[in-house]
């Protein structure tokens, strides 16, 4: 029997999922954020922390989306979370930030990573998906 979730639980977790998003972009997109890294972060570990965060931030990106929608939409899914990648990427030099293509392939890591385990919760392999909407 396929676990299922309500409504409210849905809504919760789609308006956390928003939230999340913003806040996301709007950390991609700030020039502080370079400054509280560099005050947080010794600089021999700045950039494996900055890689490691578009790993993690683009995993919980595409985590609840691969999980709601499932199979039938997880190309739909990629796409949409790369493009985000992607847009921020091509503003963040006009937001005093340097954007690069490279960090496009660490978000894809993350994408990659939260597509499966999104998938893996949705019950890819049983008929029905964690929120029994597949047929």
């Amino acid at each position: 029997m396929p676990n299922t979730i309500n409504s409210g639980w849905k809504r919760l977790l789609a308006i956390t999922w928003l939230v999340w998003v913003t806040l996301w972009t709007v950390g991609l997109l700030r020039p502080e954020t370079l400054v509280v890294r560099d005050a947080v972060i010794p600089s021999e570990l700045a950039f494996w922390a900055s890689k490691s965060l578009h790993v993690v931030g683009y995993l919980a990106l595409t985590l609840w989306p691969a999980w709601h929608f499932g199979r039938p939409h997880w190309l739909l899914v990629v796409l949409a979370s790369v493009a985000h990648g992607m847009a921020t990427e091509a503003i963040q030099p006009f937001c005093g930030r340097h954007g690069s293509i490279l960090d496009v392939g660490w978000d894809s890591m993350g994408i990659a990573a939260g597509l499966l385990l999104g998938l893996s919760l949705n019950g890819i392999n049983s008929k029905k998906g964690q929120f029994g909407e597949r047929p």
